[in-house]
């Protein structure tokens, strides 16, 4: 058996068990005040999409924890801990910072409330198992040659790739409000440059940051991405789609589908449509100007 094959069995475990604990943890975020209608009904009532959904990217997330194992810091199953961390960080504090400058609270803190001891768990138990499945059956892991550059190297490309990406993410938001995918759309008078501004601020400034951070970290994981140039960036951004905005996304449409709300569900569109459009652009940006340093 392969690493990355006993890191789909570990997360497919890790993630049965964290998506239990998430819908506990989602109806006591909801008895105590936190989100905001329809979501404490939507989220404290949807445990087949809870659980599923958790099992599904479980797996996927198992298999990227098998080809990062190398770098991760620290030993055995302290890596899954510290990996729980990661995601944490990558996912939840990345999209309530977007939340937070949207003034929505209460979601914020319902989001952290409940991922919180899902992932810490998740990570645990994913460590856990993934040493143990390798000592039961002697699969030696196989050691990768990992070369990491300089941190500083990502600073710059990260924050104009950023940058890009968060203008763009802010004209899909235009393209849906004016087409109405995200709720009553604005007639074309409507749409000035005020407007624009006032819809772009949190995206453009938010990616900027975020720009920063992913940039250093395509530093650390540049020899694990395929490809070469704007297809590597490309790669890496649709990678770090995948565990933030199509995650995201695809949870709101569960939750939504749950409990027949067609508000959460155009929401985890919104989430989706907006997130691709950002990150294509991001990782196009970032693979172009980013230059490993010369041997």
């Amino acid at each position: 058996m392969k690493s990355w094959k006993i890191g789909a069995v570990a997360g497919l475990i890790a993630g049965i068990v964290a998506g239990i604990i998430y819908d506990y943890f989602a109806k006591i975020s909801a008895s105590i005040g936190f989100w905001i209608d329809p979501w404490p009904q939507a989220v404290s009532n949807s445990f087949v999409a809870n659980v599923l959904i958790s099992i599904i990217f479980g797996i996927v997330i198992g298999v990227i924890f098998s080809e990062a194992y190398d770098i991760l810091p620290g030993k055995g199953n302290l890596k899954g801990l510290y990996f729980g961390l990661i995601i944490f960080f990558i996912f939840t504090i990345r999209d309530t910072t977007f939340g937070i400058s949207y003034a929505y609270i209460p979601i914020v803190l319902g989001r952290n409330f409940t991922d919180f001891p899902k992932l810490i768990v998740y990570g645990m138990m994913l460590g856990f198992i993934y040493e143990s499945l390798h000592k039961k059956y002697n699969i030696p892991k196989k050691e990768k040659k990992v070369i990491q550059y300089d941190s500083k190297g990502g600073i710059l490309p990260g924050a104009i790739a950023g940058l890009i990406g968060g203008i763009a993410a802010s004209f899909a938001n235009i393209m849906g409000s004016l087409t109405g995918i995200f709720g009553a759309p604005f007639s074309p008078s409507e749409v000035t440059f005020d407007f624009w501004l006032s819809q772009s601020g949190a995206h453009i400034l938010m990616n900027m940051v975020w720009g920063i951070i992913f940039g250093i970290m395509f530093t650390k994981f540049y020899n694990l991405v395929p490809g070469k140039g704007a297809i590597k960036g490309l790669f890496y951004g649709l990678l770090i789609f995948l565990i933030t905005s199509f995650y995201h996304g695809v949870m709101h449409i569960g939750w939504g589908m749950s409990s027949s709300s067609w508000l959460i569900i155009v929401t985890g569109l919104w989430i989706l449509i907006v997130g691709i459009f950002q990150i294509l652009f991001f990782g196009l940006v970032l693979g172009l100007l980013y230059r490993k340093p010369s041997k």
